[in-house]
């Protein structure tokens, strides 16, 4: 994470944990990925620093607020990023 960490929030099975902060991106870990260092990343749109993040209880959308009241809502698939699931399953 490139800036301070604002928001952490974990997926549903709590395999992977996405955190959000000033850089006004998105990151997820696979914590159980065979790398530990696997990270994907994403912006959040109007690229205002972050300031909560919530993953949908089935884990197909991720909600992202922004310090200027913006939430975006991202609608999740395969890999932990826009399209993808929160965290895919194995």
């Amino acid at each position: 994470m490139n800036g301070t960490s604002r928001s952490l929030a974990w997926s549903p099975d709590s395999r992977c944990l996405l955190g959000s902060g000033g850089d006004a991106e998105v990151y997820t870990w696979d914590l159980r990925a065979a790398s530990a260092g696997a990270v994907r990343k994403w912006a959040n749109e109007g690229g205002q620093p972050t300031c909560g993040l919530a993953v949908a209880p089935d884990g197909s959308a991720v909600a992202v607020a922004s310090e200027s009241g913006v939430v975006n809502l991202y609608g999740m698939g395969v890999g932990g990023f826009p399209g993808a699931n929160a965290c895919p399953p194995r």
